[in-house]
């Protein structure tokens, strides 16, 4: 999966950002959601239990999976997000404000589970945070890595990562 993300992240950013590519970012995610639904399928019907057809399985994993609408939809809207972000900034930008993730899920737990962090653990994430920073630090003042190209718009591009980093905290 980590993987998958980050070469979905550089080639995006590659086709759209360097080669100026234009294609409808919508078709695209649904193309890849699709690829994801039939490597799953195959994939379930690889382990289905005993007696039971594909389409019997795939019918209870639907029913049962209601409640991960509203997730996928976040989900959705995370990726439109992306490519917006990624067609503004660098991809290394990205990946620095996507560090965000940690602390605005462990936010939101604390929000919305009631967990408690202890100041140590805060401590930590922060830390974490900032390590991944420092270690990105090259990539800063990098004049080959701007995205700051004719009609990119950095500030609309942070603003959609930050969104959704915001987004995947909740989710």
């Amino acid at each position: 999966l980590c993987l998958q993300n980050s070469m979905f992240t550089i080639l995006r950013r590659y086709s759209q950002g360097v080669l100026q590519e234009v294609y409808s970012k919508h078709e695209l995610l649904l193309m890849a959601e699709a690829i994801k639904i039939v490597y799953s399928a195959w994939m379930i019907s690889k382990g289905l239990p005993e007696g039971k057809t594909l389409t019997q399985q795939l019918v209870y994993l639907i029913q049962t999976s209601r409640k991960m609408l509203v997730l996928a939809l976040i989900y959705g809207a995370m990726n439109i997000l992306s490519f917006i972000s990624l067609r503004n900034i660098s991809a290394s930008v990205f990946t620095i404000f996507a560090q965000c993730k940690i602390l605005t899920t462990a936010t939101f737990s604390t929000i919305i589970l009631k967990r408690q962090y202890s100041w140590t653990q805060w401590r930590a994430l922060i830390a974490l945070m900032l390590g991944v920073l420092l270690f990105s630090e090259p990539i800063w003042g990098n004049p080959n890595q701007s995205a700051n190209r004719k009609g990119n718009n950095p500030i609309l591009g942070t603003a959609a990562v930050l969104i959704e980093v915001t987004l995947s905290g909740f989710a």
